[in-house]
């Protein structure tokens, strides 16, 4: 077959004009920036044959040459849908917290080597069926990241799901309903098999892809899907979530949605499992975990301050140092900007990793210019989460407010017993920085609790 033109105006205004300028243009014999000679034929090298005129040839290529994300050892799952969400979810400050799954206790009661990894798949199995018992002993409410505002490496999970006994009360709830089987046979044989492990996950629908870590001891849902490795080590997960979180891996995930309208982008399984994977030596994973932790790290210190975060230490105010209140609103602000500006630094040099080992030429790294969001969340169609994080990043002084009512919050919280204040007297007193990959908490590191590790009672 011979070549087709195209002529791209997705970012002209008045397209007729632009259209009708491109066809004289071609007439003439002068050729143009957005008009692009391809054969249909190469359409057939990317799943689901989109019209990806756009880029050259030999991107088209890798869907071909490189292995699929699902493959060696990689895999992508749908999780769980309750179909009665307002009866078996809900966030996790209201419910008891001696009825939440704590993965925590388990992981602070195993033994780790020097050296050792931490999620080797024996431990992750054992961790599993640990976890699939306490649903037997009580502990009926479990972490459920249900998709939520787009927000990559880090976002909070806000949620729990009712999962008492292995999910019995979800599981007759489907089978009462009838017509639902595929989700009881999903339920059965897919997902719960790699519920409670440490993975990736990401909102269903949002304008822009967005991967963030799954900590063990989570269940995630159908509006938050979730992918894994083999292994299960913070290597390989680590490496695999700068990687999915780059731009050429958005610019193939782009080509495979073959939507040209971002409000409608829906990031199914499906498109995620065929995505090409270039392959990683030993020295550029380790570089990529690192670049990964990095920028986890940093977006979790600004979840820091709040009060609904399973990570909340401290208020903004006591975060940083100042003579006066608007002294430290200052100083905090200017802290917010350095984390912003540390995370765009880490993800260009994350990019330029990626481009190289996809073989990307100048030319092709064009049309994925642009900044990644990493900071400020975009709402996604289908948002699900309670919370997360507020406008730190807004014009000087604009947050201050903010910073202020939640500093007072936290006083409040001191006042009836919630919050620890000797980590504001000493801060040495500051838990250590958790793996991106750890259970989350039962209770917020900045909570007074008892010595059974739940919300202190008086006296």
């Amino acid at each position: 077959m011979t070549n087709t033109l195209f002529i791209r105006l997705l970012h002209h205004e008045d397209k007729g004009a632009a259209l009708a300028g491109r066809i004289t243009a071609l007439r003439e014999g002068r050729g143009d920036g957005d008009v692009y000679a391809v054969n249909p034929d190469s359409f057939r090298q990317v799943p689901n044959t989109p019209f990806c005129y756009w880029v050259s040839g030999r991107i088209r290529r890798l869907f071909k040459e490189l292995p699929p994300f699902e493959s060696e050892g990689r895999t992508v799952k749908q999780g769980l849908a309750t179909a009665d969400d307002f009866r078996f979810v809900r966030a996790w400050w209201e419910v008891p917290a001696e009825r939440i799954l704590d993965g925590g206790r388990y992981a602070a009661g195993g033994e780790q080597k020097d050296g050792e990894e931490k999620w080797t798949e024996e431990r992750i199995r054992d961790f599993q069926a640990w976890c699939r018992r306490r649903t037997y002993e009580g502990k009926r409410w479990v972490p459920f990241a249900k998709g939520g505002e787009y927000s990559p490496y880090y976002a909070d999970i806000h949620l729990v799901v009712n999962w008492a006994k292995e999910g019995a009360e979800i599981r007759n709830n489907l089978n009462d309903k009838g017509g639902i089987r595929s989700n009881v046979w999903m339920l059965r044989d897919t997902a719960t098999n790699y519920f409670f492990r440490p993975g990736l996950t990401w909102p269903l629908r949002t304008q822009q892809f967005g991967t963030r870590s799954l900590p063990a001891s989570c269940i995630f849902g159908h509006k938050g899907p979730a992918a894994f490795t083999s292994t299960g080590d913070n290597g390989a997960l680590l490496s695999l979530l700068s990687l999915m979180l780059s731009r050429p891996f958005d610019m193939l995930v782009e080509l495979s949605l073959n939507a040209a309208d971002k409000t409608a982008r829906s990031f199914e399984v499906g498109i995620l499992q065929g995505v090409p994977i270039p392959e990683l030596t030993q020295n550029g994973q380790a570089r990529l975990a690192r670049s990964a932790q990095s920028t986890w790290s940093l977006k979790r210190s600004l979840d820091l301050f709040e009060e609904v975060s399973h990570a909340c230490t401290l208020p903004a105010l006591l975060q940083v140092q100042g003579e006066t209140i608007t002294d430290r609103a200052s100083a905090y602000e200017k802290q917010a900007a350095e984390t912003e500006a540390g995370l765009r630094r880490i993800q260009s040099e994350i990019d330029e990793i990626i481009f190289d080992l996809y073989g990307f030429i100048e030319e092709e790294r064009k049309p994925t210019v642009g900044n990644r969001g990493l900071v400020v969340a975009e709402q996604s169609e289908e948002d699900d989460s309670i919370g997360g994080e507020e406008a730190i990043e807004a014009a000087p002084g604009e947050s201050r407010p903010l910073i202020t009512a939640l500093f007072l919050s936290w006083c409040v919280g001191v006042t009836f017993g919630r919050w620890d204040i000797r980590i504001a007297i000493d801060p040495s007193l500051a838990p250590k920085l958790p793996d991106p990959f750890d259970p989350l908490p039962v209770c917020p590191p900045g909570m007074l609790v008892g010595p059974d590790g739940l919300p202190a009672e008086p006296n």
